[in-house]
Order: structure tokens, then C-alpha cells, then sequence
């Protein structure tokens, strides 16, 4: 024996508007989407720089060795062939640019004896807001390519 599984338009309207009548802000729709994060503040994403920049200099302390607990390391230095390193600063996964002069996003030439001080002193301007016109720049972004792929 086949069962009618179709809802009829009538019944449909029946069930709405008895919701509707209980629920006068409701409405019906095909889709629904939800925000995957709430955006950050300058300021919580500052603070967030500073987080990454900190946990760097812990690493760099610990010999170049992950801390006990610690989550993996996001890292904002690189080691180059002559054994120095160039430091940078990153909002997420993005260097953040123009921090030390236009078009520079690291601080090349560091010793690794300078390295750790370098980290955080680089945090220390994060906190301090130095890197908030930066940071508003890649957050700006980033919510233009999600309006572009959500209209896509």
C-alpha cells in the first residue's frame, strides 16, 4: 500500500499560520545560514597578534621547542641561510603589511639572540595599538571576500 507523502499547499498554510499567530516575528524560508565566527574587535584582534608573537618567544626560549601544553606554534619568524632571521606579525593567517615601512612586512637581519627580545617587542606594539590601522586593513578584507563568496 503507497502512502501520500506530499503536503498539501493546504496544509502547509494551516501549520504556518498557526505558527505565525504564536510567533508574529517568523517567517518562512528555503535557507537558512549562520555565521561560522563573530568578528573580531581591532582591539581582540590586536590582542590576538600579540597572543601568536608571545607564544613565538616562548618556543624561541624553550630552545625552539614546543612548551609542555602549548598548542603548535603558528610561526612569524624565518630562519635564512645565513643564520639570521626576519620576524613579522600575522592576524590570523595573514602578515600583517606596511608595519615597518611601506610595502615591508618583516624585520630582517635579527640575530637569534635578538630574536626573542624582538618578539616581544613586537607584542608589546600590538598591545599598544601600533599595528591597529594594519590589522583593520586585513579585517576589511576579509569581509569583502566573504561578501563576494556569498554573492557568488
Amino acid at each position: 500500500m503507497l502512502i501520500n507523502t506530499q503536503v498539501t499547499q493546504a496544509t502547509q498554510n494551516a501549520v504556518f499560520d498557526k505558527l505565525k499567530s504564536k510567533y508574529a516575528n517568523v517567517v518562512a524560508v528555503n535557507d537558512c545560514y549562520t555565521a561560522q565566527h563573530v568578528t573580531d574587535t581591532v582591539k581582540t584582534a590586536s590582542e590576538k597578534v600579540a597572543k601568536k608573537l608571545l607564544a613565538n618567544k616562548a618556543f624561541v626560549d624553550n630552545g625552539f621547542k614546543a612548551v609542555a601544553g602549548a598548542q603548535k606554534v603558528d610561526k612569524v619568524y624565518k630562519r635564512k641561510a645565513d643564520k639570521t632571521y626576519a620576524v613579522g606579525c600575522k592576524y590570523g593567517n595573514r602578515w600583517l603589511k606596511d608595519i615597518f615601512g611601506t610595502n615591508a612586512k618583516m624585520l630582517d637581519g635579527l640575530t637569534e639572540a635578538q630574536l626573542s627580545s624582538a618578539l616581544s617587542d613586537l607584542a608589546e606594539c600590538a598591545i599598544n595599538g601600533d599595528f591597529d590601522n594594519a590589522i583593520a586593513s586585513i579585517m576589511q578584507a576579509n569581509v569583502l571576500a566573504k561578501q563576494q563568496r556569498d554573492s557568488e
